[in-house]
């Protein structure tokens, strides 16, 4: 039930979904991910940036979208149309695909522990810099 509509909603997250984070600093863009966002809204999808950034950290956040080339239709807000449609701005955004690096089962089609082995980090680095920040990998996430 909804809006008769032919394109996808995809919700995407942006530390650690879109680009490499240490909260705030941005270190590197993950390329597989934005390169499928660019995709998906080439073939007519809408997107909407969805984070908990504010103010200036979220002005940079979309300034290093734009620089990889990627355009939302929204930001941290419902698309104009379906707001018309149902009447309401709910707080949670409507989307069909939700992109977050805490979802996993979500970016299995484009997401692999392959990929990050692979990012400009020296071997380990981004691994241990992970942990560090408390963050849990799995047991085999950067061995051989």
């Amino acid at each position: 039930m909804g809006p008769e509509r032919d394109y996808r909603v995809i919700a995407i997250d942006f530390d650690n979904t879109l680009f490499i984070t240490e909260y705030p600093e941005i270190i590197a863009p993950i390329d597989p991910i934005i390169e499928r966002a660019k995709k998906h809204k080439e073939g007519g999808d809408k997107l909407i940036l969805w984070t908990c950034r504010e103010g200036p950290e979220l002005e940079a956040a979309i300034q290093a979208c734009r620089e990889q080339g990627l355009k939302f239709d929204a930001v941290n807000d419902n698309l104009p149309e379906l707001k018309e449609f149902w009447g309401t701005n709910p707080r949670k955004i409507g989307a069909d695909e939700y992109w977050d690096d805490k979802n996993q089962s979500a970016l299995a089609l484009i997401w692999d522990w392959e990929i990050r082995k692979r990012l400009e980090f020296p071997r380990g680095e981004y691994g241990e810099r992970k942990k560090e920040k408390g963050f849990n990998l799995p047991a085999d996430g950067y061995e051989d």
